[in-house]
């Protein structure tokens, strides 16, 4: 669905350029500040477009704009990663891996076990279509991190509809949606659900795809 590949999109493209333009990372990476205004410049139209994709009154005439927007700025965006995947004269940290998502074929990955723990899930936001959820870190002191814990790479994702005072849904009824790369992400609420209940059940995943226990159900109220 395009809604969420462009929010998938949106969620690690932040991450990925936030990264980038801290800490000396650029530099260090090889990535020039060409390229670099080139892809802050593409963020600054992407921002306020995906804003006004995201609303229902302005959604349909966007829609194209965002669709071509996408397609130079994620390709763009994938091509870099090859192209830091590639050069041999920089190291790669894992941080980097994850920050960046870059896909390391297997035969260069270490071996990492199955997370042991499962996300605490929460609503940070309750707006039209659309809801924020917080998957948060379950570890004592580390409750409230924006980064993903050590050693996983994405967070998988269920979520089941359900009218108002209705039973939870059992496991059967949830659907997986596609997995993400950040701690905090959107719910798009088609309007069939909306003024429902969603609830969503998370897991971590590490490099190899293993997955870990889920969590809790979470559930919350679309609107």
């Amino acid at each position: 669905m395009a809604s969420q590949l462009f929010s998938n999109f949106d969620a690690e493209m932040g991450v990925s350029l936030g990264y980038l333009n801290s800490g000396g990372n650029a530099l260090r990476l090889g990535v020039s500040t060409t390229k670099m205004a080139y892809f802050n410049g593409q963020k600054a139209l992407w921002d306020p477009l995906y804003l006004a994709y995201k609303d229902p009154l302005t959604k349909e005439e966007t829609q194209k704009d965002i669709e071509d927007l996408f397609k130079t700025f994620n390709q763009d965006m994938e091509d870099n990663k090859e192209t830091l995947k590639s050069n041999t004269d920089i190291t790669l940290t894992g941080t980097d891996i994850l920050k960046l998502f870059i896909h390391i074929d297997a035969a260069r990955r270490n071996y990492v076990a199955v997370p042991n723990i499962a996300p605490v899930n929460s609503c940070t936001k309750y707006a039209v279509g659309v809801n924020k959820v917080y998957a948060g870190n379950p570890t004592e002191g580390h409750i409230t991190d924006k980064h993903l814990p050590d050693d996983v790479a994405k967070i998988g994702r269920a979520i089941a509809y359900v009218p108002h005072y209705q039973p939870a849904p059992t496991r059967d009824k949830y659907t997986t949606i596609s997995s993400v790369g950040s701690t905090s992400f959107d719910i798009l609420v088609a309007t069939i659900n909306r003024h429902m209940v969603c609830y969503i059940i998370t897991w971590y995943i590490n490099n190899r795809g293993d997955f870990g226990g889920e969590s809790d159900p979470f559930n919350f109220d679309t609107v």
